[in-house]
């Protein structure tokens, strides 16, 4: 029979306790929660600033994709199917006439410059021959139905009214509107490129307006 002493009683029960330990631990290890705020950090360390451009592209290609891609068009006179078509950015008035089912017989072609790229809610009349329209003239100052605007007379964005700027392409009043807007809330444009800040006007819409506009 056995016999333990006392110290070797406290001894084995000290080597019973560590084991007890251990296997505990060795259980219980992967249910013991971790705090993941240093996680959180090195996540938030790891977002790179040089990235920041690339928001800024993004930010300029949403815009760009608010632009229209068509613009409607008012069409009347000597044409087969008279009224609005919409028609696309940049197109020529002989392809409205062609999207309107052509010209009619008696259609005085002399008197249309079918070259002229149709501006948005523009009204483009094809006359008859021998047959006068007398408010044509009038119209034309107002929207240039006619397209008989100076093209080496640059338009001034920080001054020209609603009814002026409406004479550039892709410049509808909604857009005349912005450009209006924008000016009296920031100031005068201090370069034509800043035309890109106004709302809904992006690179596309620039590249048409450019040689054409001034802000002196």
């Amino acid at each position: 029979m056995l016999h333990f002493n006392s110290n070797q009683i406290k001894f084995l029960a000290l080597m019973g306790a560590v084991i007890i330990g251990l296997l505990s631990f060795l259980i219980f290890k992967d249910h013991i929660p971790y705090d993941k705020g240093d996680e959180s950090v090195n996540l938030i360390d790891n977002i790179d600033m040089d990235d920041a451009p690339l928001l800024d592209s993004t930010l300029q290609e949403e815009q760009e994709k608010e632009e229209p891609d068509t613009i409607k068009v008012y069409i009347v006179g000597q044409v087969q199917h008279p009224g609005v078509l919409e028609v696309p950015i940049d197109c020529r008035l002989n392809e409205v006439v062609e999207m309107a089912g052509g010209f009619l017989p008696e259609a005085d072609l002399m008197r249309v410059n079918l070259a002229l790229k149709v501006q948005d809610e523009g009204m483009y009349i094809i006359p008859k021959i021998g047959e006068e329209y007398p408010e044509i003239e009038d119209i034309a100052k107002n929207s240039s139905v006619m397209g008989n605007q100076d093209k080496n007379q640059k338009i001034n964005i920080n001054t020209a009214d609603q009814t002026l700027l409406e004479t550039l392409p892709r410049i509808g009043p909604t857009l005349a509107k912005n450009i209006i807007e924008y000016r009296e809330q920031h100031g005068p444009f201090k370069k034509i490129e800043d035309i890109m800040n106004v709302p809904r006007i992006g690179e596309k819409t620039f590249q048409g307006l450019k040689d054409l506009i001034t802000v002196n």
